[in-house]
């Protein structure tokens, strides 16, 4: 029996690069050489991020956009602060 992947997990240093290289310099962290498969046909990415200034965990679900769902972006935060800076950094 063959289960599809259906979800994809970012390591925690994928937010550290996100903060001080370009979305585009991300790119090969997500060729299909490299995963082995194209990360737009999963339903989900997960990114964990490390808040190191406020010794914090949150994460972030992006719900991938299809044909019949429109995408979410979701921001998981057990302390429930105001953390709208981390999804304006995903959305690009």
């Amino acid at each position: 029996m063959h289960l599809q992947q259906t979800v994809h997990i970012m390591t925690s240093h994928f937010w550290a690069k996100l903060n001080t290289e370009s979305a585009n310099d991300l790119m090969r962290w997500s060729t299909v050489k490299k995963l082995t498969y194209d990360i737009l046909e999963m339903k989900k990415i997960i990114i964990p991020v490390n808040l190191v200034s406020a010794q914090h965990w949150v994460l972030v679900v992006v719900d991938i956009l299809t044909d019949t769902h429109t995408g979410t972006i979701c921001l998981m935060d057990s302390c429930n602060a105001e953390r709208i800076w981390i999804l304006k950094k995903i959305e690009v």
